[in-house]
Parts: C-alpha cells; structure tokens; sequence
C-alpha cells in the first residue's frame, strides 16, 4: 500500500465516521523510535 493510498483510506474513514464523534488521525513520524 503506497503512502496516498493510506492518508486517502484516513480522509474516507474520517468523513464516514465523524457524524459519531469518532476521530482519525494519519501520522507520519520522520525517522527512528527507540524503546520507551
């Protein structure tokens, strides 16, 4: 799956979902995470 093609499933599910108050985030983080 491409990176459009992932914030585009986020656009659709957030237009789909936001008459029941439910929130969708795509983020994308730049580089390595370490352990907590």
């Amino acid at each position: 799956c491409g990176k459009f093609a992932l914030r585009a499933l986020s656009q659709c599910l957030s237009k789909e979902f936001q008459c029941r108050g439910i929130h969708v985030a795509h983020v994308v983080i730049d580089g390595a995470i370490g352990p907590p």
